[in-house]
């Protein structure tokens, strides 16, 4: 079955965006007695289509337990941008900060609640097909120098010139948390001071080995290693 984010409950029927309607009916070809999930406030839907409405046959709470993972991530180009939502979204990311940083490329300077509203439709998508319980929360575009470490959080970014420590390294100790953070450079990386200034913060300023990875690449990489291990 496939899966939508309801907007509401309205006694036994669920209420639906007309994007996700247009999708059942146009896209998937859903017809008359056909199921779907619909989610919402983590309760999972299970729906049968009556007179074009979604009306509820079983309903179950889904509560995820696991640490938080945020990403922060520097205003890219569109499809590599588009990329990390999609991709780290199906990994199971629950929070993604868009920051400037010293050698960020990509200015955006207007418009920033359409690029907001755009994304967050990337990350819903990715989630329905992933089978998610929610969407990641964009948390909007700020400074890197006003990022702050939240209480009980384990904050890394990642550093090409760290030679000892790495994510493997740190995630040994078992030690829990509330919350990861991850933050990742743009192309050409963190200036050596952006570093330091999140290092002073808080931050571990870790090495993801020899090889030298792509922004793009790099929030895929560390989300499937903490994908993983939350599986063990």
């Amino acid at each position: 079955m496939q899966r939508y984010f309801a907007l509401k409950k309205e006694k036994e029927y669920i209420i639906l965006d007309e994007s996700d309607i247009f999708h059942i009916f146009n896209v998937m070809r859903n017809k008359e007695k056909d199921l779907i999930e619909c989610v919402l406030d983590n309760i999972l839907y299970t729906c049968e289509i009556i007179d074009n409405k979604f009306r509820v046959i079983d309903q179950q709470e889904v509560i995820e337990q696991k640490t938080k993972i945020e990403l922060i991530i520097p205003i890219l180009k569109e499809p590599k941008m588009d990329l990390i939502l999609q991709k780290t979204t199906e990994l199971g990311v629950d929070e993604i900060t868009i920051v400037s940083t010293e050698r960020t490329i990509v200015k955006i300077e207007e418009k920033v609640d359409k690029k907001i509203t755009r994304w967050t439709k990337i990350c819903k998508e990715a989630a329905e097909q992933s089978k998610r319980i929610n969407i990641p929360l964009i948390k909007g575009i700020y400074k890197l120098k006003d990022i702050e470490l939240d209480k009980n959080t384990l904050g890394l970014v990642t550093n090409p010139e760290e030679a000892k420590t790495t994510i493997k390294s740190i995630l040994q100790n078992k030690q829990s948390y509330d919350k990861i953070t991850l933050v990742i450079g743009p192309e050409g990386g963190l200036s050596r001071r952006e570093i330091e200034d999140l290092v002073k913060k808080g931050f571990i300023s870790i090495s993801l080995g020899k090889r030298v990875l792509r922004t793009e690449t790099t929030p895929i990489y560390l989300m499937s290693i903490l994908s993983f291990l939350e599986l063990e």
